[in-house]
């Protein structure tokens, strides 16, 4: 029993077979553990009434330079700008403009684009911003995001390499830069397009969400645009600028969304870099050490089965099953370590019926070899057999009956 019980426990583990009941668990205790956000982290929104009063997607890159310009008086610690500039602007001037506006503006980062798989078979293709806004960028930055089996964005990949190349993620970048941390160059100049043979993601954190959409300070492209902000908002403050209209597609669902709603992608920027600045980055257990954490409370039940009484053991059960969405949900919330508690929780609950079942044929068998002994002594068993009672419907009850 022991050994089965293990075997399909480990199967359960290294298959995630059980991933759908785990990410439930993990959902339900990050709606638990919503908190306030980071005052220093400040959205400017391209909104639906930013795009409608200044006109439809993909605005000019001038746009985008008086925005930056506002944003230079205003004296932020670093500029996030999750938008993707991977094409040449049709005026060449616009791009420069834009450059010198980010040049002026601060510290200002900029995402690249990696499409997997990539053309022709490769495994990737980066697509890196246009030249004059690539050298006037402090960095680039990756900002993927990894979807579970329930299209649900949960993760993320601290960096991603290929070859001599790599990528920390944006936020990553924008987190150094605020603690005065050195941000590495890249490792190869490379060109704005290129096709990856190979794509190596290291380092997967969970995020931890802060809390649901707009729980971030958010503030309008136009109304900065305008000068209707005041500029004391953004003075010293962490600066993101992304896509939050319906309309633009960067939209994901998360753990504290609900079916009928979903965050943007900057705002998921901003649950990233509250995370990585106060320590609260969540990173999964290894393997081994979910195995070890899901066999340790079959182990003390198979013990128990062992050695206690069947009322015992029932108790015992549910204790191990309450320990460990307790043990699983301390590590969560307390060590920011997540080791999936389903499977566990399914061996626990398969393993005493199990049990029960070969405890049960063990039983009858013993019974039938003590009946067929008796069988063979005529002056023991009376010589027509006694009336059964109704009760004694089953193979167990009617055997215990012809033994008295």
């Amino acid at each position: 029993t022991a050994v089965l019980a293990a075997s399909i426990v480990g199967y359960m583990v290294v298959n995630e077979t059980l991933d759908r009941a785990d990410t439930a668990i993990y959902d339900a205790l990050m709606k638990l553990a919503q908190r306030p956000p980071l005052d220093d982290i400040v959205i400017i929104a391209i909104d639906n009434p930013s795009l409608q009063e200044l006109g439809r997607w993909p605005w000019p890159r001038t746009r985008h330079a008086d925005l930056l310009n506002v944003l230079a008086e205003a004296k932020p610690k670093a500029i996030a700008y999750d938008v993707l500039f991977v094409e040449p602007d049709a005026d060449p001037k616009a791009d420069l403009a834009l450059a010198a506006a980010m040049q002026a503006a601060g510290p200002v980062f900029l995402p690249l684009l990696i499409s997997v798989p990539g053309p022709n078979g490769a495994a990737a293709e980066a697509l890196e911003p246009a030249g004059p806004l690539k050298a006037a960028a402090a960095g680039i930055g990756q900002v993927n995001l990894h979807f579970d089996r329930d299209g649900v964005a949960r993760s993320i990949f601290m960096g991603e390499s290929s070859g001599e190349r790599s990528w920390l993620h944006l936020m990553e970048l924008m987190r150094r830069q605020a603690l005065g941390l050195a941000i590495p160059a890249p490792t190869a100049e490379g060109k704005g397009r290129a096709t990856l043979a190979t794509l190596t993601r290291d380092e997967r954190m969970l995020i931890p969400f802060a809390g649901p959409p707009g729980h971030f300070r958010t503030v309008p492209f136009a109304d900065v645009v305008r000068g209707e902000v005041p500029p004391e908002i953004f003075e010293g403050r962490l600066v993101l600028i992304g896509a939050t209209g319906e309309g633009l597609g960067d939209r994901y669902p998360t753990p504290l969304t609900s079916e009928t709603e979903v965050m943007s992608g900057v705002e998921l920027q901003a649950n990233i870099l509250d995370a990585l600045l106060t320590g609260r980055a969540i990173h999964p257990a290894s393997v081994g050490w979910v195995l070890a954490l899901s066999l340790t409370p079959l182990a003390v039940l198979m013990a128990g089965l062992l050695r206690l009484r069947p009322r015992a053991n029932m108790v015992l059960g549910l204790a191990l099953i309450a320990s460990t969405l307790a043990v699983s949900a301390g590590l969560l919330l307390v060590m920011r370590i997540w080791a999936p508690p389903a499977a566990a929780i399914a061996g626990l609950a398969l393993v005493y019926p199990i049990w029960s079942w070969r405890r049960l044929e063990a039983a009858s068998a013993y019974m039938v070899d003590e009946l067929d002994a008796l069988t063979q002594e005529p002056s023991i068993l009376p010589q027509s057999p006694p009336a059964l009672s109704l009760a004694a419907d089953d193979v167990i009850g009617r055997q215990v009956a012809l033994m008295h």
